[in-house]
């Protein structure tokens, strides 16, 4: 192909290799339409995981039947090639072909003894035991009818009484035959015609009665025969739960501890770790009360209370509140020497807000012992107590409660609350539910019913924990720690309140197994007597 005639050569060389250039350049740059890449892959299909699971699950097959195999060779060469030919199975079974003749002829026979035992349950006695008591004992009246109308011979006026009989002839006095002992003749005549006895319901009614002055005596009292009897029970002469009921729940505070002395003093044992292998839990911690010192007893019920152990607010209350100053001194002693921290210290380490400066006050020990109220000064009490400010009115660390409640007694605390429910017209306890919180509202409502009447709040106490979700050891506690001081007001308030005897509701709700000894220290010590009992307040100052 001719071409056209430049201008420049040089300058046309130069056009033609720019083109030629950028020829290249695009060629270069040309990509396909087609994508050739390879294709993403993913990691399910490279590594088949239920391929690799069957695998391992047909490997594992493997291995067990080899195993097994393996075994068994082994057996078959340490037993030099024996036969296995041992029916297992059938040794299991009964080998008798009358086995289901044999099974008919018990469950007859099972039968035959449930319809036997259903009529011995069902029938009654024939005998009248009631007829046959009465009947001796007319019996028995008729016999001292006869004895007292028939006349007996006398010699003079005397009557002949023969000497003992003596086994050994060795022992018998030298005397002459003739010689006899002659008494009075006017002893053996009985007096008057003997008394009609009582029969029917009313013999009952009386033995009833007699039962129950029989449970509420208290025997003599004798502090080396009942370590004796101790001492022989933890030997397995005896049923140890009776001789502890009878030595230790029957005895007053002051006997038990005389008590256990003498058991130290003449056997050289401690009383409580030689009774424990013979009882059970609930006793042990029965006998380990009751040995218990009382002042180390309030101590230990405040140091449980304090560590989430039974009702805490009731407890100090309870304890606290029925004190003297005397009392509230040797429990903080007391709490000091068994678990080496001053009852403040713990109190302030456990208990927080307001609750803890009313047990603070509580176990100062710095209150008024007098029980003679002031009324004058009741109602001032009672008028700062009112025209303080609602927001700090009840606060014990700041206000008019703060002194009332450190040193003022417990008589005319009460008298300044009852002074304010008259000028407000409105009920304190009510008044507490409202404007108080949480432990320290429990607290103040417990504090104001135990200065109220006492044992009309422990009768409450005592309902509240016999019922199923009740705290036994509560129970436990203020049976032991008021049965010699107010427990007839109690079983009194308990039986008002709630138309049954503390006695009954203690044998159907108390779980424990010394429900028994419980319930006879509260008939014994439950008793009313003539002397009106003693606080715990007199029992310490004698």
């Amino acid at each position: 192909m001719a071409h056209l005639p430049v201008a420049s050569n040089m300058l046309q060389k130069r056009w033609d290799q720019r083109a030629y250039q950028m020829h290249v350049k695009k060629r270069k740059a040309m990509t396909s339409g087609l994508n050739t890449k390879q294709s993403k892959s993913f990691l399910h299909i490279k590594v088949n995981l239920k391929r690799l699971q069957n695998e391992e699950e047909k490997q594992a097959s493997i291995d067990y039947e080899n195993r097994i195999l393996l075994a068994k060779l082994s057996n078959v060469l340490r037993s030099n090639g024996q036969l296995d030919n041992w029916n297992y199975d059938h040794e299991l079974h009964s080998q008798s072909l009358n086995q289901r003749n044999l099974e008919n002829e018990k469950d007859k026979i099972q039968e035959d003894n449930q319809r036997l035992l259903r009529k011995i349950k069902k029938s009654t006695s024939w005998y009248n035991t009631d007829k046959c008591e009465d009947d001796f004992l007319m019996h028995n009246y008729y016999l001292d009818l006869k004895d007292s109308t028939t006349k007996t011979t006398v010699l003079g006026g005397r009557a002949v009484e023969k000497e003992p009989f003596i086994f050994h002839s060795a022992d018998r006095p030298q005397h002459d035959q003739n010689d006899l002992k002659i008494t009075s003749c006017a002893k053996k005549i009985r007096k008057g015609p003997p008394r009609l006895p009582v029969l029917g319901m009313e013999r009952k009614k009386l033995m009833k009665k007699k039962k129950k002055e029989a449970a509420r005596k208290v025997l003599h009292y004798d502090a080396k025969a009942e370590a004796v009897k101790l001492f022989k029970s933890t030997k397995g002469m005896g049923k140890t739960e009776s001789v502890v009921i009878d030595t230790l729940c029957k005895r007053t505070q002051t006997q038990r501890q005389l008590t256990k002395a003498k058991f130290e003093e003449q056997f050289g044992l401690k009383l409580e770790e030689e009774l424990s292998p013979q009882l059970d839990d609930d006793y042990c911690v029965l006998v380990k009360a009751l040995l218990t010192s009382e002042h180390d007893y309030d101590a230990e019920c405040l140091q449980k209370a304090l560590k989430g152990h039974g009702p805490f607010v009731e407890t100090f209350i309870e304890v606290l509140s029925t004190q003297n100053n005397k009392a509230v001194y040797a429990i903080k002693e007391s709490y000091f020497a068994r678990y080496g921290m001053m009852l403040e210290a713990d109190i302030k380490a456990e208990v927080r807000g307001q609750l803890r400066h009313l047990l603070h006050a509580l176990i100062k020990g710095e209150r008024t012992d007098s029980s003679i109220i002031d009324t004058e000064a009741a109602k001032k009490d009672a008028l700062r107590l009112k025209s303080s400010p609602e927001s700090t009115r009840w606060h014990i660390n700041a206000g008019p409660m703060s002194d009332m409640m450190v040193t003022a007694s417990w008589d005319h605390v009460d008298s300044v609350l009852q002074e304010y429910e008259v000028m407000t017209g409105g009920s304190v306890i009510k008044e507490f539910e409202k404007s108080l919180l949480a432990d320290y509202k429990d607290a103040m409502i417990s504090l104001v019913r135990c200065l109220r009447d006492c044992p009309v709040f422990l009768a409450e106490q005592l309902h509240k924990n016999l019922q199923p979700n009740g705290d036994e050891m509560t129970v436990l506690r203020i049976i032991l720690m008021r049965s010699e001081i107010d427990m007839p007001m109690i079983r009194k308030a308990y039986k008002k309140l709630y138309k049954e005897t503390l006695m009954d509701s203690m044998r159907k709700n108390l779980p424990l197994t010394c429900s028994k000894a419980l319930v006879q220290m509260v008939v014994l010590h439950g008793t009313p007597k003539n002397n009106p009992p003693a606080t715990r307040e007199e029992e310490v100052e004698t």
